[in-house]
């Protein structure tokens, strides 16, 4: 362990993972199976953390998704009742049409009409 006599903090381990380059860390992690396994793990932690972080970044819903949501349940539902309203208005000319142009049999056989 020459230039170092004590093994590098967390900090400085960390420092050395983001790129800031420290003769005397990198001289003793390259032999140094301690902080070679600490740096493992503060790597894998790193990783993990960034990998979370960016997940909850991708999953998270957006803000407005409660208002977006619930004005599309509103949309729908004024749909469907209007949709019911026009049931109704082509339901009724067509009952109407039914009985104009059914014939005056109540038996509704195909005799025609009595001469």
């Amino acid at each position: 362990m020459a230039g170092m006599r004590r093994h590098p903090s967390k900090r400085a381990l960390r420092e050395w993972l983001t790129g800031e380059v420290d003769e005397k860390v990198d001289l003793h992690v390259s032999t140094c199976d301690r902080c070679s396994t600490d740096l493992e793990a503060l790597a894998s932690a790193d990783t993990d953390s960034r990998l979370r972080d960016a997940l909850l970044a991708v999953l998270d819903p957006p803000a407005d998704l409660v208002m977006r949501v619930e004005a599309g349940v509103v949309a729908r539902l004024e749909s469907r009742e209007v949709l019911g309203y026009v049931a109704d208005i082509f339901g009724a000319g067509w009952e109407t049409t039914r009985l104009l142009v059914s014939d005056q049999n109540p038996n509704n056989t195909t005799e025609g009409p009595e001469r």
